[in-house]
């Protein structure tokens, strides 16, 4: 064991030596209670860099909340593009259709023909029922079929009818799909038996 009285000059440094490595080691770690003017400071620096931090994630916040309403923005004047574009389409295809019904009344009128007239519609609406199916519109299928709430609105029951009950009896308006959908169902007169 060592003699404390006995304190060699070599053993003095290394004391030394430890003390100011400790209070090294405190200073990195901002652990030196002894000046309160360094523990001011290191926390104004911590407090400064977390302020900095706050500033820079408030930063990237704000643009992101700017990229996506800008965003939105774009995309809603590309949806309205397409409604506008889809509807271009539409009036085009019925254009031709315009055309002739034009065309029939000024044949007819001319040669004052009701025959002229007649296939003049004919022909315009061969021509609507083509422009209709390329564009995947199709008719709804009624009479003799079994009444479907799906496509069908029975409008009238008919209980004087020889078919079958929920037969559909007679068409009163034209139902249609687009690619599968109803887009207007079709209104109909509906056996009952009573």
């Amino acid at each position: 064991m060592r003699n404390p009285i006995k304190m060699t000059r070599h053993h003095k440094q290394n004391d030394t030596a430890i003390e100011s490595e400790q209070t090294e080691k405190n200073e990195l770690d901002g652990s030196n209670t002894e000046d309160p003017i360094f523990e001011t400071d290191l926390l104004r620096s911590q407090i400064e860099k977390l302020e900095a931090d706050v500033a820079e994630q408030k930063d990237n916040y704000l643009r992101t909340l700017a990229e996506f309403q800008n965003f939105r923005r774009r995309t809603d004047e590309q949806r309205g593009e397409i409604v506008q574009m889809a509807n271009l389409d539409l009036i085009k295809g019925i254009l031709p259709v315009l055309d002739n019904f034009e065309r029939a009344l000024i044949s007819s009128e001319q040669s004052q023909s009701y025959e002229g007239l007649v296939n003049g519609l004919q022909l315009t609406l061969k021509l609507l029922n083509s422009f209709f199916e390329k564009s995947g519109v199709a008719p709804i299928e009624t009479i003799g079929k079994e009444f479907d709430p799906a496509v069908h609105e029975a409008v009238i029951r008919d209980e004087e009818s020889d078919l079958p009950e929920n037969s559909i009896v007679a068409e009163l308006q034209k139902g249609y799909t687009m690619h599968g959908r109803v887009i207007r169902p079709a209104m109909v007169k509906v056996a009952q038996k009573v």
